[in-house]
């Protein structure tokens, strides 16, 4: 079984390098997918005990994803307003309790939407995507200015201040990763 999509894993099997993983390790791949292995792996406590929770843990990640990677990817590889990610944004805060993580404690409800909030982050600080110039960044002018985001401020602050996300994000990389920058000017120079 070959598989194409990125992230994938390689599990099992004698070591070998990551480069060419066993033919007997199972390869599995799609990030939500991955989440779970890893939760259902794991001795660190990736689902809360409560059935409930987990349930409000899963329930988050199936609202959510869909509705921040369709705006994000919408407005940077398709022209759409990049306003529409506040209108996920708002989604997002609805669901969330008033304190804390999107189940109250970390989860992998947090592990998936992070990824997809912190390069819409940088999308829109940068105005990087497809749409008219200034849009993005008008966009993250509202998100870090308006009083009606402070609950998302807070929860993004939260999930990026932890050692996982610092020692794993680069938005440089991210920045420079882009085919574009500054609304389709083609970057050409070295990728960091």
């Amino acid at each position: 079984m070959t598989i194409s999509q990125v992230p994938a894993i390689a599990y099992g099997g004698p070591e070998t390098s990551p480069d060419d993983p066993s033919p007997e390790s199972h390869k599995l791949a799609e990030s939500g997918v991955l989440i779970e292995f890893i939760a259902d792996i794991s001795d660190q406590p990736l689902l809360p005990a409560d059935p409930v929770k987990r349930a409000k843990a899963r329930f988050f990640i199936e609202t959510i994803t869909p509705k921040i990677s369709s705006a994000h990817y919408g407005a940077l590889y398709r022209g759409e307003d990049p306003v529409a990610i506040l209108e996920a944004v708002e989604l997002l805060q609805k669901l969330l309790p008033a304190e804390g993580y999107a189940v109250g404690e970390w989860s992998i409800a947090d592990a998936a939407i992070t990824p997809f909030l912190a390069r819409a982050n940088v999308a829109l600080k940068n105005d990087i995507g497809k749409y008219e110039a200034g849009k993005g960044k008008a966009a993250w002018e509202i998100l870090t200015q308006d009083a009606k985001y402070e609950r998302f401020r807070k929860y993004f602050a939260d999930v990026t201040s932890r050692a996982s996300f610092q020692e794993t994000f680069y938005p440089v990389f991210i920045y420079f990763a882009h085919p574009f920058v500054s609304n389709g000017f083609l970057f050409l120079s070295c990728r960091m």
